[in-house]
């Protein structure tokens, strides 16, 4: 992977945080512990 690859999806990761309206929340296994659908849309574009 290149450099100006990972800059592109750093640039749309943050393109998804900044675009988020009201995401829903959701729970995840273990206690308090909470996640948005914006940050499975952020983890997914990373990832």
């Amino acid at each position: 992977m290149t450099i100006d690859e990972i800059i592109a999806i750093v640039k749309e990761a943050g393109n998804i945080l900044l675009t988020a309206k009201r995401p829903k929340i959701m729970e995840k296994s273990g206690h308090a512990n909470f996640v948005t659908e914006t940050d499975e849309k952020v983890q997914r574009q990373i990832f």
